[in-house]
Parts: structure tokens; C-alpha cells; sequence
């Protein structure tokens, strides 16, 4: 009885996690696309930026300038990089620890340069730092949805790598990421920790009962 309490508090403690949309529409000032720190928190997630022509942008979903829309509904999290230098954004849990990524959109966003077509890598670094890289071309006003279901994430790296034509020697691109699928555990109640502790304190004295009886 008391072991079967023990496997069930454990298996429910684990079983259950919380899957969430990371949102950027909270950094945003509507209207407009905001410029963030290189380092900054949303839904949970610490992001780090690399930018080498600007700092990363959040861009609201609900644009009045036509030149700021993006095709995929929810603000983005946008990074500008060329072929020379690619710009990186990473998130990983705030305070560490695993979690999920089911999925995300790659999202066009170039008002500047007007390349036809940009290119973009994601690699993920799981536990035991083990990685798994996909890469892509988003193509002019479109976007590119990633189903994943990555799990046992330690963190993951968004790279925009410059554009496939350009209409100037720059070739910087904006590309951007929304609708971040993410699961991550969820912290056991109160109860289910109180349970395990009473499972485990039960198996303890039943083992203690037993040697007893033994001498």
C-alpha cells in the first residue's frame, strides 16, 4: 500500500506538464516595433540576443503602418543579420531546466532592403548537450510554420543568416519568431509533495518493522 502511494505520487508528479504560447505582445508598444535589451525575459524564457546591425525588436500584431505587418498573427521577436554576420537569439528556462518546444513560425519582417527571400537555422541543445539543427529560407511576405516536438531541451538558438537577394551590398535581413510552443514541467502541488513524503516515511517504517520482526 504504502509503495504503491510512493509510485503513484512520483508518476503523477511527473506526468504533468504545462504547455504555453511564450508571448512577446506584452514588450511591444502598439502601433510600432520596440527595441529590447540584448537580455530579456518573456513567458518564463530567458532570451539572449546577437545582433550585429541592431539590437532584436518586438514587433506588434496589430500594425497600423503596412511596411511594419508581418504575415503570421502574434507579435515577433525579430533579429537582423547578413551573410557575413549572422544575428542569433537563444532562450533557455529562466533558472535552468528542461522543457519542450512543439513549435514556432519563421516569420518574413524586411522593410529596409527588400530581399526576395531570407535564410534562417534553429538548433536545439539537448540534456547530455547533444544538437539538432534545421535551417530554411522564409520567403517575401510569408512565413514558414515548425512543427517540432523537441523534448529534454536545455535551450534552443534562433540564427538569421542574411539574405538570398538583396537590393544592396548590405544584405542585413529581419526575420522574426512567434506562436513559441513550449512544455515545460509543472511544479508539484502541495499535496502530491505531501504524499510522497507520507509514501516514503510508510515504506521506511514497514522496512524498519520487518527487521524487527527478523530478530
Amino acid at each position: 500500500m504504502w509503495a504503491g502511494a510512493v509510485v503513484a505520487a512520483v508518476a503523477f508528479s511527473s506526468s504533468v506538464s504545462n504547455a504555453a504560447i511564450i508571448d512577446f505582445e506584452p514588450l511591444t508598444t502598439p502601433g510600432t516595433y520596440t527595441i529590447q535589451e540584448n537580455t530579456f525575459v518573456a513567458g518564463g524564457f530567458q532570451f539572449t540576443a546577437v545582433s550585429p546591425n541592431a539590437q532584436p525588436n518586438v514587433d506588434s500584431a496589430t500594425e497600423t503602418d503596412p511596411k511594419l505587418s508581418h504575415p503570421s498573427p502574434g507579435a515577433l521577436l525579430l533579429i537582423n543579420g547578413s551573410t557575413s554576420q549572422p544575428a542569433t537569439v537563444s532562450f533557455a528556462l529562466v533558472g535552468g531546466g528542461m522543457f519542450g518546444l512543439n513549435s514556432l513560425n519563421v516569420n518574413w519582417w524586411d522593410n529596409f532592403y527588400a530581399p526576395l527571400a531570407a535564410n534562417w537555422s534553429l538548433t536545439g541543445t539537448f540534456l547530455g548537450n547533444s544538437t539538432q539543427s534545421i535551417s530554411g529560407i522564409v520567403a517575401h511576405d510569408g512565413f514558414t510554420p515548425l512543427t517540432l516536438n523537441w523534448t529534454d531541451l536545455l535551450s534552443v538558438t534562433f540564427a538569421v543568416n542574411g539574405s538570398v537577394t538583396a537590393n544592396t551590398t548590405e544584405n542585413f535581413t529581419w526575420v522574426g519568431i512567434n506562436n513559441v510552443d513550449v512544455v515545460t514541467a509543472a511544479v508539484p502541488e502541495p499535496s502530491t509533495w505531501a504524499m510522497m513524503i507520507f509514501g516514503f516515511a510508510g515504506v521506511g517504517y514497514m522496512i524498519y518493522r520487518r527487521r524487527q520482526l527478523a530478530t
